[in-house]
């Protein structure tokens, strides 16, 4: 047992009276996950990643916006937190499908769900959001930190943000028969919706066709989804600069992104 662990345990013993099962649970590449059960219910434990400028999470946010989500079946049901751990009820059920058997309604479904709420607050502006992690990250080449921040300035924010959650794929999504839950609200923020639909599309692994099918489903041109998706990998590729010890074989390279992205439609 971690002293992390056992410090949270400590610290919620009487929320959770005991005896306690305890199994350490798969993925999560910033906190540590636990399946808790006790004689009263089931509860998943996050121990988060030490705050670091570089990860740019905000912990408090995360927890107004879970509070204020409390009343909508498919938000994870906050019930203690402070800014080393949260503790949440257990989600069941099954991650949901990516690649070509991802489920288009479904996810048109979640994303319309998150997007009908306004949170207060500051708005997360994803290409100032790059520009603040280029200042923890490894420096880019000249000609891609060039052409990301020719992206960035090209970009216009949404006049009117709502809820985006910032961090979609299987992993977050859980599927239990015909009811769904969205985990992990860390990034969480008011924001520009555009840039939710292209999370979903490069964390399921959608095809050009299914892409175009989901955003024309949530009302976002091909133009603005292409600029999204952009600045969405560019994101994820700068975070992981910002942070190499959290970076894995699987994590995208600047030189691939370049690629990607400098080629005309």
């Amino acid at each position: 047992m971690t002293i992390a662990l056992f410090e949270a345990l400590n610290e919620i013993k009487d929320t959770l009276p005991g005896p306690l099962s305890i199994t350490a649970w798969p993925g999560g590449e910033c906190n540590r996950l636990f399946h808790i059960q006790s004689p009263l219910q089931q509860t998943a434990l996050r121990l988060n990643h030490p705050d670091l400028p570089s990860l740019g999470v905000d912990r408090r946010r995360e927890i107004n916006i879970l509070l204020n989500l409390s009343n909508e079946a498919w938000s994870p049901k906050l019930i203690a937190a402070c800014p080393r751990w949260l503790l949440c009820q257990w989600a069941p059920g099954e991650a949901a499908p990516s690649g070509d058997a991802a489920d288009l309604d479904v996810l048109a479904l979640a994303l319309q769900q998150v997007h009908h709420h306004r949170p207060q607050g500051e708005p997360l502006n994803v290409a100032d959001q790059i520009q603040t992690l280029l200042k923890y990250a490894k420096p880019l080449p000249a000609h891609i930190h060039a052409f990301l921040r020719d992206q960035c300035h090209g970009y216009d924010f949404v006049r009117q943000p709502v809820l985006c959650h910032h961090d979609w794929h299987p992993g977050n999504l859980m599927l239990n028969g015909s009811e769904w839950t969205l985990l992990d609200w860390e990034f969480a923020a008011a924001g520009d919706p555009a840039m939710d639909v292209a999370g979903v599309c490069l964390g399921f692994n959608l095809s050009e066709a299914q892409a175009l099918r989901l955003a024309d489903q949530m009302s976002i041109g091909p133009d603005r989804l292409r600029q999204a998706q952009c600045l969405m990998s560019a994101l994820a590729m700068v975070w992981y600069r910002a942070n190499p010890g959290l970076a894995t074989s699987a994590t995208p390279g600047a030189d691939a992104w370049y690629e990607q992205w400098c080629k005309p439609n």
